[in-house]
């Protein structure tokens, strides 16, 4: 008997290198992955853009175009009028001066 693990769903904050690379091995690992962006324009040009992140390897310091790899991800707007629903895992990769004091 195969036990079957349901993977979760993770956001990822802050759709810069950090957050773009997170999200890219997350989803080649199976997890389904959901960049929260500022804004719907954001999520719209996102979309519009083919909604994927690629990976280019380096090759001896050169990027390897042939070896270019690309991953399918959802986006969506903090500040939309659709709700997000619960967060049960989230990946905070924005910068300090980016985010508000917590309190």
């Amino acid at each position: 008997m195969y036990l079957q693990i349901k993977m979760s769903q993770v956001h990822v904050l802050g759709a810069g290198s950090l957050g773009l690379l997170f999200a890219y091995h997350l989803r080649a690992s199976g997890r389904p992955v959901t960049l929260l962006l500022r804004s719907q324009a954001q999520v719209d040009a996102f979309y519009r853009q083919g909604s994927r992140v690629h990976l280019v390897p380096m090759h001896r310091g050169l990027p390897s175009p042939n070896l270019l790899s690309s991953e399918q991800l959802d986006a969506a707007s903090m500040c939309g009028t659709s709700p997000l629903g619960p967060i049960s895992h989230l990946v905070v990769a924005t910068k300090v001066c980016k985010t508000h004091t917590a309190r």
